[in-house]
């Protein structure tokens, strides 16, 4: 529901009916600056009534940030990570209004001074997007920048055929949480490669 009202910035509320018989409902109080709704067990069954509400509630919830930061905190257990960073936007100093050429989600600093790129989605709707990563990386990041993707979901579909074409790493985030090890030493076997 959260992620229908980020795509439709025009809505203040949405139902959801999930095929088991859960559903549930989201609306936006722009006076109380509070979301209000309900959700039921997957059988739609023992509704759950709620109010979240801050001064930056709509904020909060509409915002996917916080898988990137769910993952720049995961790569900062990484012993090879020096420094990590999140929401890095680069600029053209030489542009008249300076606006931004483009961000990256994380950028890890590793213990080799080499810097790895990482982009993080809960999924790819635009192919385009892998593009975009693979094309700022070049830009910025030099030769031995290293990059991967990160997910929510697995890729599926033109993205998965993109980044297997551009040869970029792809992870799912739950399964590197089932074996961080594993994953930290594939990034350290790619830190090493040319």
């Amino acid at each position: 529901m959260t992620g229908y009202l980020t795509g439709h910035t025009d809505k203040i509320s949405t139902d959801y009916h999930g095929k088991g018989g859960d559903k549930g409902s989201l609306a936006w109080n722009k006076a109380e600056r509070c979301f209000t709704g309900f959700i039921t067990d997957y059988k739609g069954l023992s509704p759950q009534e709620f109010t979240i509400g801050s001064p930056h509630c709509r904020h909060l919830m509409l915002n996917t940030g916080w898988f990137e930061f769910l993952v720049a905190d995961m790569l900062s257990s990484w012993k090879l990570a020096r420094k990590v960073w999140t929401n890095v936007r680069f600029s053209n100093p030489h542009g008249s209004n300076q606006n931004d050429i483009n961000e990256v989600d994380v950028i890890v600093e590793t213990t080799g001074d080499k810097l790895l790129y990482v982009e993080c989605k809960t999924q790819v709707s635009k192919p385009t997007d892998i593009d975009k990563f693979n094309t700022v990386v070049k830009k910025t990041g030099g030769m031995g920048s290293k990059m991967i993707f990160v997910t929510k979901e697995p890729m599926k579909g033109d993205a998965l055929n993109n980044i297997e074409n551009l040869g970029i790493k792809r992870y799912v985030y739950r399964d590197i949480c089932r074996n961080k090890n594993a994953f930290f030493g594939e990034l350290r076997d790619y830190f090493t490669s040319i």
